[in-house]
């Protein structure tokens, strides 16, 4: 496992209390790992997607971004607070979960309108380049996120490489899966066998309008 799982394995619990250390536990760490590097990359993406098209100006429009924006007031007061808490890790990593959930909702929306010439949508860049920004220095505080995401998940992904040898019809049956467990709401399952098959070598691109394309590194 790369050392940042180790990491976020430790802070993920309180000091004070036992931990479980397992093959298990270091693979639910190493999943969520890939879950926050996999938003930063997201929002880097997005961001770059907009350069050289128009921003429109004025607030954002829709419920992700009042969301976002409610998160953001309290954000770092937030983090402050659990960590002044006798050094409350754990509930400082549920701040970058929040905003790691968040900006994937925002990276889901369309990159751009529909006009002719295409532009960005109204509000986005501002909400996305503070909450991908906050989120970045906060995790730094804790020693994540210091790595080029997409170094870190191509590392991550030639790791598990070597050892794939997985189908398509596999590839196949374990996106349709996913997308029954996600229908159900069982977010945890879908995280799983994301993660799975990213150790395998391969990634799940999610499109906004709900189909999922798989390639390999």
């Amino acid at each position: 496992f790369p050392g940042e799982v180790f990491r976020h394995f430790v802070l993920n619990a309180h000091y004070r209390k036992p931990v479980d250390f397992t093959d298990e536990t270091m693979r639910q760490s190493q999943d969520a790992m890939v879950r926050l590097y996999d938003a930063m990359l997201k929002a880097n993406e997005k961001l770059q997607t907009h350069l050289g098209h128009t921003l429109r100006i004025g607030p954002p429009e829709g419920e992700e971004f009042d969301e976002a924006d409610a998160f953001l007031k309290t954000m770092e007061a937030r983090f402050t607070e659990a960590m002044d808490d006798d050094f409350n890790t754990s509930s400082a990593m549920a701040v970058l979960y929040e905003a790691a959930r968040l900006i994937n909702r925002i990276c889901a929306r369309p990159s751009l309108t529909s006009a002719d010439p295409p532009r960005v949508p109204r509000g986005e860049d501002t909400v996305l380049t503070e909450l991908r920004e906050k989120y970045k220095r906060l995790a730094g505080v804790l020693g994540l996120l210091v790595t080029n995401p997409e170094i870190w998940l191509e590392d991550l992904l030639n790791r598990g490489a070597a050892a794939s040898g997985i189908s398509q019809e596999e590839i196949d049956a374990k996106i349709d899966e996913r997308h029954a467990a996600r229908r159900s709401k069982d977010f945890k399952r879908a995280d799983e066998i994301r993660s799975w098959l990213f150790e395998r070598g391969v990634v799940l691109e999610d499109k906004p309008d709900g189909s999922t394309h798989s390639r390999r590194r």
